[in-house]
């Protein structure tokens, strides 16, 4: 049984920071909705969870350093998911890492701040009781700029919601698009429009397509970051930026894409990419270790940044569709081998192994 806020007479007690998920939430947000979804799916014993948010606007770096440890006192385990810890906490930390490239592309990321975040993530995974992360190929990675882990990590691949994301119908998909404006055939990519996710060669290998496909058109759904660019002038009015999309919108339009994109030249795991294979979408992603550890059943994948081979790879697809059965087949068993159930016992099994003084790997 899963007791939310509570906190007496529990088997296991454990304080999860929530600041990053609410309404419209992305990334660990979306891992957080999971997991605490999962926990209620399945049997947790007596488990007690402490929903710990700070007020509204507080900023993430004093919440997690002065007020998250207070909120913490009488819990077995804190579980700190956005990639860094109190220095000091009341009982042991479990801290979920998705990525370091804060500290090996630094240049991908703001300068304001960057210095502060990956001190406190090396802090955080030298010292916490667990580190989780998504990916042998991340952990590896963790302990390339950290030092060995020493038994403490575990590795947990995340989950996709079934109930949302699944093939949708013709119309559900129509009706996105009208309101979009958006008509023909259309590639898909999801996820910020930042450099690091390769929008550069998604709009490269796009207009190279346009030459024999010219009623095909890219849609790019997401926050637009200033160090992205801009979309050529002669791509106007082929390229559709929606920004953020409610998130009924997300499985129609992932339904309905002739190809899911995801160029991204670094991830820590890559959940649009998941959601559009779960919602049987033909998909082309960028060769780089994550995409290889769990994807490269569904997706097709190629050189990082080569829009040509992107090109060629969507073009297949264009001329050889796969059928609705194939589409269907292929999301019941994305979903199958994604789910947020057994990330949700995987988390509860490394919580317990913490708040017993056990290594967890």
């Amino acid at each position: 049984m899963v007791r939310v806020g509570e906190g007496r007479g529990a088997t296991l007690s454990v304080a999860v920071d929530v600041k990053p998920a609410g309404p419209g939430s992305t990334g660990v947000g979306r891992v957080i909705e999971g997991v605490v979804g999962g926990l209620n799916r399945i049997d947790c014993g007596d488990l007690d969870l402490q929903l710990l948010r700070p007020r509204t606007g507080a900023r993430t770096l004093p919440w997690v350093q002065l007020g998250l440890p207070r909120r913490a006192r009488g819990a077995d385990v804190l579980y700190c998911p956005f990639y860094y810890s109190p220095i000091w906490s009341p009982c042991p930390v479990v801290v979920a890492i998705f990525d370091v490239l804060a500290l090996t592309h630094p240049k991908w990321f703001p300068a304001r701040g960057r210095h502060p975040f990956a001190e406190l993530l090396l802090w955080s995974a030298r010292h916490a009781a667990a580190v989780v992360t998504a990916s042998e190929a991340v952990l590896g990675e963790i302990e390339s700029v950290a030092g060995p882990l020493r038994g403490r990590g575990v590795v947990v691949p995340l989950g996709v919601d079934g109930e949302r994301f699944h093939p949708r119908t013709g119309e559900e998909t129509a009706a996105v698009l009208e309101r979009l404006g958006v008509g023909g055939p259309y590639l898909l990519a999801t996820g910020s429009l930042h450099p690091r996710r390769g929008v550069d060669t998604a709009l490269g290998a796009f207009e190279e397509l346009l030459q024999r496909w010219p009623e095909l058109r890219l849609v790019l759904v997401g926050k637009q970051e200033q160090r992205w660019g801009e979309v050529p002038g002669r791509l106007a009015g082929r390229v559709v930026l929606t920004g953020y999309l409610p998130e009924e919108d997300l499985p129609p339009l992932m339904s309905g894409a002739a190809t899911v994109l995801s160029l991204s030249r670094g991830e820590g795991f890559d959940l649009p990419l998941l959601e559009g294979l779960a919602c049987g979408a033909p998909a082309v992603a960028s060769d780089i270790a994550v995409h290889r550890e769990h994807f490269t059943s569904w997706a097709r994948l190629v050189p990082v940044g080569d829009a040509a081979a992107v090109a060629a790879a969507v073009e297949g697809l264009l001329q050889r569709p796969p059928s609705a059965e194939e589409r269907e087949a292929q999301a019941r068993e994305v979903r199958s081998r994604f789910r947020w159930e057994d990330s949700a016992r995987a988390h509860l099994e490394a919580w317990r192994r913490a708040a017993g003084g056990e290594e967890s790997r």
